[in-house]
């Protein structure tokens, strides 16, 4: 398969690397097809992956990478910068992951010497492969602690016992979870204004209302009709009669709940449900808000089933719960990586491999 030519829009960087996966991708093709006997123009590879043919024909020779032919001119040499990206990678994966800035200060202190203030980049595009820049998104102590190996066996185990012991069929396995809804738009968002504007503001209710509401899915992909509690004084318990029979022994419903902190992991609504269902109500908020309709508890319950209506698929839904290993119970659905927080949240000394930790002290602060 050949690897499409890069948009003229690509940056500079990312146009670079393109042509060098290109480029590689040729060059793995013909030695593939030495290897079954067979004889390959240069030319020609090159031209069916969309790579220069000159180069193509030049590596093969011999001839360096730009980046393997100046690494005598790199302040830390390969195998100091191996050893940064394990550290990266090793603190990444337990929750204390190390900004630019932070990485950046490393390598002056390893090197002993101003590495440049465009060497962050250079590193990053030299380890594409191994890193990547992202966001950070917070989570509690108690929520990274929680995942951990004995818990989950112990959820996974209890929901096999009762699936199997009672039978239970895919149609009759449910999720149910509460969601805040704001009745406006969130403070900040991003907009188109004059090129010359100094100041954005958008004028909106800074205390507006919100709602509480309570949805239901199924492991069938399905849902039934949520639960929509407004600011007031009284609950009525006809939905939880309508929907479960109140709970009640004589419906035979079972009550499995997960474990404390554990829900964005392991609940199926939080997983993959109620991210797309945000992001369908901002949408049809801001939609409105641009028409001049604020959102209030006599439009929000129309307005939230058309958020609604986009968002939760049948598809979705069953993904969610497969995600989780809800259904078809699956005890291995996590990956080792999902259990690494609450192996940072242990009194036991973390070390990674005491093979790769280099001479210098300066890592020591790591």
């Amino acid at each position: 398969m050949s690897i499409p030519c890069p948009s003229p829009s690509l940056a500079p960087r990312e146009a670079a690397r393109a042509n060098e996966q290109r480029i590689q991708a040729a060059i793995a093709f013909i030695e593939h097809k030495k290897a079954q006997g067979v004889q390959v123009s240069v030319k020609q590879a090159a031209i069916m992956h969309g790579a220069p043919p000159s180069t193509v024909a030049a590596r093969l020779k011999g001839r360096k990478t730009r980046q393997d032919a100046h690494v005598h001119q790199q302040t830390l040499g390969p195998e100091e910068e191996n050893i940064l990206v394990d550290w990266i990678i090793f603190w990444g994966g337990k929750g204390i992951p190390l900004n630019p800035n932070h990485v950046w200060a490393k390598a002056v202190a390893i090197s002993g010497q101003d590495v440049g203030k465009h060497w962050i980049d250079r590193f990053k595009d030299r380890h594409s492969d191994r890193l990547k820049s992202t966001w950070t998104q917070p989570i509690k102590h108690s929520h990274a602690k929680a995942i951990n190996p004995a818990v989950v066996h112990d959820f996974y185990e209890k929901l096999m016992a009762e699936v199997n012991n009672s039978a239970i069929p895919q149609k009759n396995i449910y999720n149910a979870d509460e969601k805040g809804v704001q009745f406006g738009e969130d403070e900040r968002s991003k907009v188109l204004v004059e090129q010359t504007q100094r100041n954005t503001h958008m004028i909106h209710d800074k205390h507006c209302e919100m709602a509480t509401v309570i949805e239901c899915i199924c492991a069938d992909g399905t849902a039934i009709s949520p639960m929509v509690i407004f600011k007031g004084k009284r609950m009525s318990k006809l939905w939880f009669t309508q929907n479960f029979g109140g709970m009640s022994p004589v419906y035979d419903i079972i009550v499995l709940c997960l474990p404390p902190h554990t829900t964005h992991t392991l609940q199926p609504c939080d997983v993959s449900v109620f991210g797309p269902l945000s992001q369908s109500w901002r949408s049809v908020v801001s939609e409105n808000a641009t028409k001049g309709i604020q959102v209030t508890k006599y439009n929000m319950l129309g307005l939230y089933a058309e958020a609604r209506a986009a968002s939760f698929k049948e598809e979705t839904i069953q993904k969610a719960f497969r995600k989780t290993g809800i259904w078809p119970v699956n005890k291995d659905a996590l990956q080792s990586s999902d259990f690494e927080l609450s192996l940072a949240t242990t009194t036991a000394v973390l070390l990674p491999d005491p093979g790769k930790i280099p001479k210098n002290d300066c890592l020591d602060q790591f």
